[in-house]
């Protein structure tokens, strides 16, 4: 072999090394590209989606069947349910101020409605076509504790929840504790059954709506 077929060998491999490594960084570009779009649509969906998120959630009346089987709108007045603060912020907020209870004389979350995540626990008391339920705001059941009275006639289905199970519940806060993990008792109103807020708000059924959008959306 001479010195000219040697020269002709390296050069040989020099260019396929040059061919592997140009697949290399294509194939590499490839995937820093895709992976960085796919990025970049979830970051945008996510933007999307937190701008969907209203601030309180508002609630017409339930319909009230009449004669003939037909329903009419009760005249009680809407409510709207504040998605903040969190159960777990409010606590917060009251153990900061170093308050052991929440003050007779300056309560101020009592009669605040809220819309809040929490997870079943348990029915501690059914009777009456009403059941006292105990739900917990962690899904580690290790968070602070909520306590409300549900219409079973409305709401059958919380009888047959399982433990765990993530609800949405709208009510009007009545008391706080926030000694220990914490306890506030809610006078409920709704409770829905799915997993997201956005699915839970359009879910409602009859009247409702988010804050801020037209009657007309909904139709």
């Amino acid at each position: 072999m001479n010195l000219s077929d040697i020269k002709d060998k390296i050069r040989q491999k020099r260019d396929m090394i040059i061919v592997v490594l140009t697949v290399i960084v294509v194939l590499l570009l490839i995937v820093i590209g895709t992976r960085m779009q796919k990025d970049h649509g979830m970051r945008q969906r996510a933007e999307e989606e937190a701008t969907r998120i209203p601030e309180k959630v508002t609630f017409a009346p339930p319909k009230q069947v009449g004669e003939g089987g037909q329903k009419r709108s009760s005249k009680a007045a809407t409510t709207s349910y504040f998605l903040r603060p969190t159960a777990e912020e409010m606590l917060t907020l009251i153990r900061d101020l170093g308050q052991a209870q929440l003050p007779q004389q300056n309560q101020k979350y009592a009669g605040f409605s809220v819309m809040w995540p929490c997870y079943f626990f348990q029915v501690q008391k059914e009777e009456g076509g009403r059941a006292t339920v105990l739900f917990d705001v962690s899904e580690d059941g290790f968070g602070a504790t909520i306590v409300t009275d549900i219409d079973t006639t409305r709401f059958p289905e919380i009888l047959l929840t399982e433990r765990g199970k993530k609800v949405w519940l709208a009510g009007e806060i009545i008391g706080v504790d926030p000694t220990g993990t914490g306890r506030i008792h809610i006078l409920s109103d709704e409770i829905r059954f799915e997993e997201g807020l956005l699915d839970a708000i359009d879910g409602q059924g009859d009247g409702s709506q988010r804050s801020g959008e037209p009657a007309s959306a909904k139709e």
